[in-house]
Parts: C-alpha cells; structure tokens; sequence
C-alpha cells in the first residue's frame, strides 16, 4: 500500500497576525493493490510525526482526499506543524505513516493610529 499527505499544496509556510487562525488545507492520498482504501487515522498539529505505534491511538475515520484545519492563536515567529495519516484497505491492512509539516509565521499586529 502507499499513500501520501501534502500540507498547502507543498508549501514550506503560511502565516497571519499573531493571535489570529489560518486554515491549513492537507491533501491525502492512497492505493492498495490487495482492495480499496477506505480508512485512514490523522493526527494533526503538535510538533513532530507520529510513529506507528503512536499512532494506534487516534481514531480511524472514512477517507477523504481533503480537510482543512484551522491554526489558532497564531505566535510571533515560527512554528512547525504536523500531520501524520495511516491508510487501511478493506483487507484491513495498514500503510506506513505518511507526514508533512508546514511552517507557521506569526507577525506583529499593526500599530494603531494614535487618536489626537
């Protein structure tokens, strides 16, 4: 079986004023010669991929070629994002564990206007 997640269309980084949420847009894909690939287990945010034994603790869903995940409270500077998928047929065998990261960058937000 192989597959594939690609974070942003594979771009190294997103950004937004510090505070703020950007939605990150993950791409997934798999194939299995031994029957359809139906299932797959995410795990999204934190600061490193997951292994496989890590990654027998989040759930399984239906697949989809695509989901899109908000990043709240933007920091100042950057921050590395993750997300780590495993892939299940319906034989019920499992892919290795794909993962992409992105870099988030926070910016200051924009001095206000002083009033008069």
């Amino acid at each position: 079986m192989t597959g594939s997640v690609l974070l942003e269309d594979g771009r190294c980084c997103v950004g937004g004023i510090e505070g703020s949420t950007v939605n990150i847009k993950v791409t997934f894909e798999a194939q299995s010669l031994a029957g359809e690939v139906t299932d797959m287990r995410v795990a999204g945010g934190g600061g490193k991929c997951l292994t496989e034994s890590e990654m027998n603790t989040v759930p399984w869903e239906t697949l989809a070629a695509e989901k899109t995940y908000p990043f709240g409270g933007i920091p100042i500077n950057w921050i590395g994002w993750y997300v780590s998928v495993q892939y299940r047929d319906t034989q019920g065998n499992l892919s290795p564990v794909y993962c992409d990261d992105i870099s988030v960058e926070g910016m200051p937000r924009p001095p206000t206007a002083a009033t008069p």
